[in-house]
């Protein structure tokens, strides 16, 4: 046909007739060369901006890390008060210095912890060792008094084997050692089975020991630990919670978990000293009828109930009961089982 190429549709009507309808085929191949075109001339523009912005987010996601890397080599260092610089984007870098900020204000929290325990061992252990040397001296000088001299530094022992075994208990709880031996139990049946073995204890220092009664309360812990930690808080309450007459033990649902609460009606602690009683080797002053705080006056009864509130992913508050103490142990929802 003149004029150039057409595409052609031939269709076969009834009667022997023939419908042919066409098109001209130059429109398509201009349209195709147009789009080729069109396509290299954005390919030519397009690839370096591309190519550039590729650059630029590398060495921006290269700059980020960098940060982050300068900082973990200083740590390394031994520097831990640095932290990573963080831009409030909620980004993925953003969001990874603040998980290694979080790690960072863990880990000096543990050195910390770990300095004051040592200071804290070599000056407990001193004076003890002391008064062993002085009494093995006087029983050298005087073997009569070795029979004396032998059971005093038996009860020093033992103090220090009591001292020993509770700081165990807790660099244990505070390594997350004890996760696998989480049980399901009854947190009121814990609490009867604890004011059972403190009842006789309690009753001879003059003080009642009462569990609140409810509902059954199931939670999933370590339960010897925690049995432990409320040992730790009925022993302390019987030495140190001066002009106490009454304990209670209670288990209550919170809102986000269980809580395990102690309470006595003694002199309770200053709102400016509820941190240092926490704290390892921690003391008070006589306020609370001691000089001494924690089990067995160690400084550690309220240290190991924190460590293994820690464990279970908890926490340990200390609040005025008006009068007295309340010390509420929270096992937050992922202990506690949803059945």
């Amino acid at each position: 046909i003149a004029g150039g190429a057409y595409l052609v549709l031939v269709t076969r009507l009834d009667a022997g007739h023939v419908l042919l309808a066409g098109r001209a085929a130059s429109g398509s191949r201009s349209l195709a060369d147009a789009v080729g075109r069109a396509a290299s001339t954005a390919l030519i523009f397009t690839l370096p901006a591309a190519l550039f912005l590729a650059i630029w987010l590398g060495r921006l996601a290269n700059a980020r890390l960098a940060s982050v890397a300068a900082v973990a080599g200083k740590v390394a260092g031994g520097d831990l008060t640095l932290r990573a610089a963080r831009d409030g984007s909620g980004d993925a870098f953003d969001r990874l210095a603040g998980s290694i900020n979080a790690m960072l204000d863990r880990i000096e929290l543990l050195v910390g912890e770990l300095r004051i325990l040592s200071d804290s061992l070599a000056h407990d252990l001193r004076s003890p060792l002391t008064r062993m040397r002085a009494r093995l001296e006087a029983a050298r000088a005087n073997p009569a008094e070795t029979e004396t001299a032998l059971d005093v530094m038996s009860a020093e022992m033992d103090r220090l084997l009591a001292l020993l075994a509770t700081a165990l208990q807790i660099s244990r709880a505070e390594a997350g050692v004890g996760r696998e031996h989480f049980t399901r139990s009854d947190a009121h049946a814990l609490l009867d089975d604890v004011a059972e073995i403190f009842g006789p204890a309690a009753e001879d220092a003059g003080v009642a020991l009462d569990v609140a009664a409810g509902a059954p309360v199931l939670v999933t812990l370590h339960r010897p630990l925690v049995q432990q930690a409320l040992a730790n808080l009925i022993d302390n309450a019987l030495r140190h919670a001066a002009g106490a007459t009454h304990i209670t033990l209670a288990a209550r649902l919170a809102g986000d978990g269980v809580d395990l609460v102690v309470t006595d009606d003694g002199h309770g602690i200053p709102a400016d000293q509820r941190q240092v009683a926490l704290s390892r080797f921690g003391r008070l002053d006589p306020a609370r009828g001691s000089e001494e705080v924690g089990g067995a006056g160690m400084g550690l009864g309220l240290a190991l109930v924190q460590a293994v509130a820690r464990l279970h992913g908890g926490t340990v508050t200390l609040d005025d009961a008006g009068p007295g103490l309340i010390v509420v142990l929270h096992l937050p929802r992922q202990a506690q089982d949803a059945g």
